[in-house]
């Protein structure tokens, strides 16, 4: 990008002279900063023993040895769980669960299973539970208060004293209802869920037990896997973007802007979720709205087109010497720029839900530990951030010091910029506008690489391949605009929409029926609980990538449509984020898309088979057949 003044997005001008040891020099303040509050935050001899890891003699505290949730589930039902620690273990004859001054054990309203058999020093032989319990409960209508007793000890020899939870019901999280519930059957009252818990509940589990060390390490781990998903690998162009812009050619300023970027990404990503965990609500969907998408979308695109010299941007002379003397000064002013794009990247590119980010939301929400939670988060973004550090890196001997390569390099790079804006905008297009906008950047970046252009006299292999890369992107372009102008909608195969027309059997995505309100989702339940038919709730959103993915991968395929034939397949599109979007989701504890429910025939959701974030297909038939019984069983069950 030109600029006179301000030289490209990450303000040139400002920064010549731009040295590393500058970068480092104020890393090191801001991570001593970072330390330091943490410390504070969370107190002296706590907030050390987070940052050092907890010593193997010291016991873990009740709530993370026994980390309970309370929530409701559709038809009046109270869902109670434990996730007990391990080498830690419950007491069957200590608990106690009283709603409104009526002790449902005592009087038999709630059965609690069968625990181990256990000689305990305390209480001689008596019945523990190991790993996680969970109780269900049918609750009268009107129902206001619950108090929860419970007792267990260390394998160790450490006992704790009983914990009281008292727990208004009308806050708690669920599908609640006050209408009269039906009746449980015994296996429904009786017995913990022999389902593994969802990877969201396991890791909010684990923020409650591990040690800070195998949480940043478990963090950081997962952050790597999702590095390599449709919701982050878009940040890889807008970072090749913002480097080719600073145009550095060396190695070591590449990795420092790239740090900056990951790190301005890591921060804003824990903080937004810290403070998501703490009110209840994802706050990156928020950045979905239409208005924030055109604006921001404009923005990309005026800097690519910028950077392929379409015009120039020039600041006022006066205050081009201000900007002139605080270079001189400061020599860092670069940093800011990349800094502002890693925050914008955080909050625009990323909004679907994935199981590591609902995990640390659940521990922050039930817990409101910001601190382990926002670590939690701040790991997991530097491990979405290592392949960015590695491409910049790499970037600063890609991108050339001179010559005929420097043009080509900022028409690349302008291309890409040119495409993230396309792909922020088809966010709230209709699908075969979005592909139309696609094809469009297509035939420009064909035109724009020289598809068309007469080879000269002096012809090089790279300019060759550079034609030729042009002349296939334009074409490319141009089967997109038929695709659009045929009624297509995805980006490939393009024309699979007019081929599936002759097909005798077209491959379409699975026939949903469309909530909108928990009015709506309580009548789809109760129709379905009076049919006997178990259903399936699917949380869909257009800004939604990995949604997107789903609806033409997962939910289109026939093995998976077998699976589901008898089920009830809902689908609730929360695009639009309006008041009763977010009043659904509240009422079914529910972060964002894609996350997807499973109810069981009484309208009950069997909550250790949610889903949060996307699975690929063999995942997602393995998990169908666990969650949905065989035709066979059914009638076995029937028979006997």
């Amino acid at each position: 990008m030109k600029i006179q003044g301000i030289n490209s997005m990450s303000f040139e001008h400002i920064t010549r002279g731009f040295r590393l040891k500058a970068i480092r020099q104020r890393m090191v303040v801001a991570l001593s900063l970072i330390l330091m509050s943490t410390i504070a935050l969370a107190g002296p001899a706590d907030g050390l023993a987070k940052l050092l890891g907890r010593g193997e003699n010291e016991p873990l505290r009740p709530e993370q040895a026994f980390l309970m949730t309370a929530s409701h589930e559709v038809g009046g039902i109270l869902r109670l769980h434990w996730q007990i620690a391990a080498k830690h273990y419950l007491y069957r004859e200590q608990f106690k669960v009283v709603v409104d001054g009526v002790d449902f054990l005592a009087t038999g309203k709630l059965v609690l299973p069968s625990g181990k058999l256990k000689h305990d020093a305390v209480y001689g032989q008596t019945e523990v539970y190991y790993n996680e319990l969970t109780l269900r409960a049918a609750l009268p209508p009107g129902s206001k208060d619950l108090t929860v007793s419970y007792q267990g000890c260390a394998e160790r020899g450490v006992c704790y004293p009983p914990e009281t939870a008292r727990i208004k019901l009308a806050d708690l999280p669920g599908a609640f209802s006050t209408s009269a519930a039906p009746p449980l059957t015994a296996s429904q009252e009786v017995g913990a869920d022999s389902a593994p818990a969802p990877n969201a509940d396991r890791l909010a589990s684990l923020l409650a037990q591990a040690g800070l060390i195998k949480i940043i390490a478990t963090f950081y781990g997962l952050g790597l896997l999702l590095s390599v998903t449709p919701c982050v690998l878009p940040m890889v162009p807008i970072l090749l973007g913002v480097l080719a812009g600073t145009q550095t050619t060396r190695t070591s300023r590449a990795f420092g802007f790239s740090l900056v970027y990951v790190l301005a990404m890591a921060l804003t990503y824990a903080g937004v979720g810290v403070l998501a965990g703490l009110l209840g609500a994802n706050l990156q969907i928020y950045s979905q709205h239409p208005a924030a998408i055109i604006i921001f979308s404009g923005l990309f695109g005026v800097l690519a087109i910028s950077m392929l010299g379409g015009f120039t941007l020039q600041l006022p002379r006066g205050l081009q010497d201000r900007l002139d003397a605080l270079n001189r000064r400061q020599q860092g002013g670069t940093v800011l720029g990349v800094a502002i794009m890693g925050v914008l990247s955080a909050i625009l590119v990323g909004p679907c839900v994935a199981a590591p980010l609902a995990g640390a939301l659940i521990y922050i929400g039930q817990t409101g530990d910001a601190v382990l939670g926002g670590i939690a988060l701040f790991s997991l973004s530097l491990g979405m951030g290592t392949l960015l550090l590695a491409v910049g890196a790499s970037s600063g001997r890609l991108i050339p010091r001179t010559g005929p390569w420097m043009q080509l390099t900022e028409i690349f790079f302008g291309v890409l910029l040119l495409g993230v804006a396309v792909w922020l905008l088809q966010r709230i297009l209709p699908p075969e506008i979005g592909l139309a906008v696609w094809g469009a950047w297509a035939v420009t970046a064909g035109l724009l690489l020289g598809a068309l252009r007469s080879p000269g006299s002096d012809c090089v292999p790279v300019a060759g391949l550079q034609q030729a890369l042009g002349l296939l992107t334009l074409v490319y372009g141009l089967i997109l605009l038929v695709a659009a102008a045929s009624g297509g909608d995805r980006l490939w195969p393009p024309l699979a929409h007019l081929v599936g027309a002759n097909s005798s059997e077209p491959k379409q995505s699975l026939a949903f029926r469309r909530i909108k309100s928990v009015a709506d989702l309580q009548a789809q339940l109760t129709q379905a609980s009076q049919n006997n038919q178990p259903v399936m709730l699917d949380f869909y959103a257009d800004w939604c990538v990995e949604c997107l993915i789903m609806e033409r991968t997962l939910f289109a395929d026939t093995q998976v449509k077998q699976q589901l034939a008898g089920t009830v397949t809902l689908q609730a599109d929360v695009t639009a984020n309006d008041a009763t979007d977010r009043e659904l989701m509240r009422f079914l504890g529910v972060i964002g898309p894609p996350t997807v429910l499973f109810f069981d025939r009484q309208g009950q959701e069997r909550r250790d088979y949610r889903i949060v974030g996307a699975l690929n297909l063999r995942e997602f038939t393995a998990h169908l057949s666990a969650v949905l019984p065989s035709k066979e069983s059914e009638d076995e069950d029937e028979d006997e």
